[in-house]
């Protein structure tokens, strides 16, 4: 018997708890079970006690999984098939963990029962199964989480000390493997190809939470009928606004076509309307928009959080299943503490907690998964109908502890803000060290910085600016944007303008040392050089420390001072360079030199429509769409 193992060893059990340590009853008081002995001592006791029972239960119902059978005070008693499920998730979970750290997952089985394992859905994943006990092992490959011999894909033996290498693809459906032996068995699972490679789980989940914030196209039309793509992507819900004075029909459509047979949804919208449809189910591939007259109107993404985090469940829908049932608790033990594991436990996330019960109950945060005092994170009582949060910030959130001295039941889910998500994604806060191509009046951080753009000016208003747009496409805010007109990286600066508009002297002042307990932007854009080139300023050569002031008059040692000060005073923010188009060569090569000793990443801008060597609306366009281009498609943004 596994109650061996501790000290205070019990014969039976007399309590059952989830959670890391179970207290069960010995000859000298109570005493612990790990939660992994408790596991396999139900196994073992599983088929045994259902005979040497009166319960009506039959062994039938235990292969089937309907029910699994364990030993209590009064009897076989039964744990329903939902509550075998939960704690597979949490298994799963564990194993995800450990695979993706480059771990081993072992399991071990007690008198060769059947152990099911669940498998996650990694296209192109591959696996090495070990068998490290005694006997021949026999692996089921299932294309659905169950012991039916209909599920079966196919049966692989595996001797003693052997091994079996398989790779994951989506389209063999694989959910599960079954093992069994003659006798006790062991098997260990290694991901064996890159794990970063391999875990698209995360990628794709990043990606789908990317789509779902970023989406945003306008549209201006003469007539007649519009076509637009959108990805089809469950939880995601699609915005369409009549910008224009005429009426729209707007038709979501399951196929790339206009026929009435693949209309989904349809709604006329008068000026200034909009409507939006969530994806579910049924494709949403096209959107049309039609009106016989010229007409303009935009497509956004107008998720809910609950949406994008309906989406998130789909994408890691093992790891999240808990979640979306709740979790309820009988008061048929009292006093009971229910513990519920938290696996993501991402910074920004937020842990929602509501009473639906008719008793008040005490809800612990923990950032550890136990029930010391010294861990709890936050605690608070919630009366019937109340509900409180949790958000993660730098301790991780582990485990979530709810009590109470009667009946009660409850639910946890995701209530992240749109910060949370976009600190998922990587997005979030950014700020901007530039000359006039990033200013616009009464937008900029210093009262005397002079701003190009204004008003009417060049531009219709600030929405025309790159990094209006940006923000706008990308869901981000803009902390600061430390510009200044006709402004220099070196201490060169024009004879009319002040040495503090020098970039040398404004990273210094506002991104340096002084401003080390300010909030940071998650990105900060480095975007100049445009004037020290165009001057002809002495260029200089890279230098990496040392630096004196004639060499801060110089253009590249200034840059290579300023990227320096911007990583050493910023953790956790992110530098890329934008480089302007139509610069000298020397410049731009200096730039790549300096830009990859640091590791900062470089946008190089081309095509950018100019006046007077500015760029006009459509060139600020141009510039928005290649910096968010830079940024989608895997400029190592932060998460």
């Amino acid at each position: 018997m596994l109650f061996k193992r501790i000290k205070d060893w019990a014969k039976s059990i007399t309590s059952f708890r989830t959670g890391d340590v179970i207290p069960v009853d010995g000859p000298a008081g109570t005493a612990k079970m790990s939660k992994d002995d408790l596991l396999k001592e139900t196994a073992q006791n599983a088929l045994g006690s259902i005979h040497s029972s009166s319960d009506t239960a039959t062994e039938a119902d235990l292969v089937a999984g309907n029910y699994l059978a364990i030993d209590g005070d009064n009897g076989t008693k039964k744990l329903l098939a939902e509550d075998v499920a939960k704690r597979s998730v949490q298994d799963y979970n564990s194993m995800l963990c450990k695979l993706l750290g480059g771990e081993i997952y072992s399991i071990t089985s007690v008198d060769h029962y059947v152990t099911q394992v669940m498998m996650p859905d990694w296209d192109g994943a591959s696996f090495v199964l070990s068998n490290t006990g005694s006997d021949t092992i026999t692996a089921y490959f299932m294309s659905a989480y169950s012991k039916n011999p209909a599920d079966i894909i196919r049966t692989i033996s595996i001797l003693s000390g052997e091994s079996y290498s398989f790779t994951i693809s989506r389209n063999e459906g694989l959910k599960q493997i079954n093992f069994n032996s003659s006798s006790d068995y062991s098997v260990d699972f290694e991901l064996v190809n890159n794990a970063v490679e391999s875990s698209q789980l995360i990628a794709d989940t990043q990606a789908k939470l990317q789509c779902a914030c970023l989406f945003h196209e306008e549209f201006s039309k003469s007539g007649g009928t519009t076509h637009v793509s959108v990805k089809y992507i469950p939880g995601i819900a699609y915005k369409v606004s009549n910008t224009s004075q005429e009426t729209i029909n707007v038709y979501y459509m399951k196929k790339e076509s206009s026929l009435p047979s693949d209309v989904v949804y349809s709604a006329t919208l008068a000026a200034g309307e909009s409507c939006e449809y969530m994806m579910g189910s049924t494709p949403i591939v096209q959107i049309n928009v039609a009106c016989s007259n010229p007409y303009t109107f935009s497509v956004d993404s107008a998720n809910s959080v609950k949406s994008l985090y309906d989406m998130f469940n789909l994408a890691i829908k093992d790891t999240l299943a808990i979640f979306g049932k709740g979790v309820s608790v009988s008061g048929s033990q009292v006093p009971k503490t229910e513990h519920v594991e938290i696996d993501l436990s991402y910074k920004g996330l937020s842990y929602k907690v509501e009473n639906n019960g008719n008793s008040a109950i005490t809800v612990y945060f923990m950032k550890a998964r136990t029930s010391s005092v010294s861990d709890v994170l936050l605690s608070t009582t919630i009366n019937a109908g109340e509900s409180c949060a949790y958000e993660i910030g730098d301790f991780p959130l582990m485990r979530i502890n709810v009590a109470c001295d009667a009946a009660y039941s409850f639910v946890v889910s995701l209530s992240s803000s749109l910060s949370g998500i976009q600190r998922i994604t990587g997005l979030g806060t950014f700020a901007i060290i530039g000359d006039s191509y990033s200013t616009y009046q009464n937008y900029l951080l210093e009262d005397e910085a002079v701003s190009y753009y204004r008003d009417g000016y060049v531009l219709t208003s600030v929405k025309d600016t790159w990094w209006f747009k940006m923000a706008k496409r990308l869901g981000m805010s803009m902390l600061k944007n430390d510009s200044w007109s006709g402004s220099t990286i070196s201490n060169s600066v024009h004879e009319t303008m002040p040495l503090a508009s020098s970039m040398v002297n404004r990273v210094v002042a506002n991104f340096g040392q002084a401003r080390v307990s300010e909030p940071k932007a998650n990105v900060i854009f480095f975007f100049g050089g445009t004037n020290d080139s165009i001057r002809g300023l002495p260029m200089g050569t890279v230098k990496y420390s040392g630096w004196t002031e004639s060499d801060l008059l110089e253009t590249l040692p200034a840059l290579c001072y300023c990227i320096d000060t911007l990583i050493k005073w910023n953790l956790g923010s992110k530098i890329i360079f934008v480089l302007n188009s139509g610069l000298s060569s020397t410049f731009n090569d200096g730039v790549d030199e300096a830009c990859t000793h640091y590791g900062v990443p470089v946008v190089r801008l081309h095509d950018i429509d100019k006046t007077s060597n500015h760029p006009t609306a459509g060139g600020m366009t141009s510039i928005c769409e290649q910096v968010c281009s830079f940024v989608l498609a895997g400029a190592n943004v932060p998460t």
